[in-house]
């Protein structure tokens, strides 16, 4: 009978010994001694993952050995290809007799109009969570959701007590595995008592100052780069870091350009550094910024937090995401709400505004769940509270966006008179009646109470709602000019 596999295996490499490898060094040691109990782990973990990955012809077990497993599941929206390239050329000499291989993985859209002449291999395939939500596969919400690393975070002077892991909160013995399978692999309740478990592959833990060194090309999916100080450390361009976990991580005067972070767990101090056109997943992030800035990149997540110090967010892009769920209301709201507070801290109150906008938008949208059900309420008087709440926010969003939306306010009134104006042309007790120029006139008098034309109304019925078109008018300028000067308010 053979022995359940090792995931719990912890594997380590000094910081001090890795930053110093040749890249080829690096990944062919993953690829010898850590990425094959990381697939033997996804391919026992993963519901239908054999499944998977015998439907693409044109991926072998070996290659998610070679590369490594993330770029092979994570989410891309669209089919993938896998393009090899010769990057051999020397315009002014000889070139070299092996090939320089460089590998991409580009979708569909990514592949369209890019042709590569010195293409060795494009291979197309469906990622396993793209195929995974495709097929709606059972439990793939769980799975997919907790494939990000967890574990605590050790707090000693040294780090080095710091392990994390990644482990499915999910029933072991899922469909598409036969009771023989496990009979075979010895699993039972005395030998596999929780959920598989992966231990990532620690390569930080050194509180010590690291001094030069460099990321290079190495493959640092699946690992654990927590608690590690680097200063003046060569971070190439288009670094990964899918399925990390990166807190306690301080960069001094080392700068971090199109890297991209997916479903990782990110807690980066940075000082005399900056952060410039990166990319954060689906995953949790927290950044600390002193003498740097956040530049031109992209956060894509259900939880943010952004501390500033002598620093600047520009032209970021702050978005709450959720991979494979429907949105969290109180999630959203929370995000939303960090994101409007950081914006108007900065002075741009435009962008504080429109996340001042959905974190209300969230807010009314958890009221109305409360109201439909969707959320469990306390009692009949907090149903019924939930749903006069909602609509009178509902009508607040519509009317004037909360105070963020003036245009709205333009469009309500325009509709408003056009509608009145309508019934004074077709109202046959109407003195406008048939007469839409007229109609026109008396309604934005009605509404703005400002006389053009000396036209007069007998019919009752038509001068009490031209009276109540007049209070709203007056209501109506009031909010305008409340939502203009609400640009300048202070959302803190």
């Amino acid at each position: 009978m053979s022995q359940i596999p090792n995931y719990e295996e912890k594997k380590e490499l000094s910081p001090q010994e890795w930053l110093c490898w040749q890249d080829e060094e690096f990944n062919k040691w993953r690829s010898v001694n850590d990425f094959p109990r990381i697939v033997n782990f996804l391919s026992d973990s993963l519901p239908f993952f054999n499944d998977w990955l015998t439907e693409q012809i044109n991926i072998e077990y070996a290659d998610l050995i070679e590369l490594g497993p993330a770029r092979f599941i994570k989410r891309y929206g669209a089919d993938v290809s896998l393009v090899q390239i010769d990057t051999r050329y020397n315009p002014f000499g000889d070139v070299p007799d092996d090939p320089i291989i460089h590998t991409l993985f580009l979708s569909s859209n990514e592949l369209k109009g890019n042709e590569y002449r010195d293409c060795v291999r494009s291979s197309s395939f469906i990622s396993y969570t793209d195929w995974a939500i495709k097929n709606r596969i059972v439990d793939y919400k769980c799975v997919i959701r907790t494939l990000i690393p967890n574990g605590a975070e050790a707090y000693d002077r040294t780090g080095g007590a710091s392990y994390s892991n990644i482990q499915f909160n999910i029933p072991l013995h899922q469909i598409g595995r036969s009771v023989q399978y496990y009979k075979d692999n010895g699993f039972n309740d005395k030998t596999y008592n929780f959920p598989p478990k992966l231990e990532l592959l620690k390569l930080g833990g050194s509180l010590e100052e690291i001094k030069y060194g460099s990321f290079g090309d190495k493959n640092l999916e699946f690992s654990d780069l927590s608690n590690l100080k680097l200063n003046d450390v060569t971070i190439p361009s288009l670094q990964s870091f899918n399925y990390c976990k990166i807190t306690n991580f301080t960069l001094i005067k080392s700068n971090l350009h199109l890297a991209s972070f997916y479903q990782s767990v990110v807690g980066i101090y940075t000082k005399e550094s900056n952060i410039i056109e990166c990319s954060f997943e689906y995953g949790k992030v927290g950044l600390s910024l002193c003498d740097g800035n956040l530049f031109k990149s992209k956060i894509k997540s259900s939880s943010l937090s952004i501390d500033l110090d002598k620093a600047d967010v520009i032209d970021t892009q702050l978005s709450y995401g959720e991979l494979v769920e429907e949105p969290n209301l109180e999630r959203s709201r929370v995000f939303h709400r960090n994101a409007k507070l950081l914006y108007s801290r900065l002075g741009y109150p435009d962008l504080a505004g429109e996340h001042y906008f959905m974190e209300e938008k969230s807010k009314r949208q958890y009221l109305w769940s409360i109201f439909n059900g969707t959320v469990k309420s306390k009692g009949v008087v907090e149903i019924f509270s939930s749903f006069f709440k909602s609509s009178g926010m509902l009508f607040q969003e519509l009317y004037w966006g909360y105070g963020e939306k003036p245009i709205n306010i333009i469009k309500s009134i325009a509709i408003i008179i056009l509608i009145f104006a309508t019934f004074l042309f077709s109202f046959d007790k109407s003195s406008t009646y048939l007469e839409f120029y007229h109609s026109i006139i008396f309604s934005i008098q009605s509404f703005t109470n400002i006389e053009i034309l000396d036209i007069t109304q007998d019919n009752l019925i038509i001068n009490f709602a031209s009276s109540v078109l007049s209070f709203f008018g007056l209501v109506s300028i009031g909010l305008l000019i409340a939502s203009l000067a609400a640009k300048a308010k202070n959302y803190n």
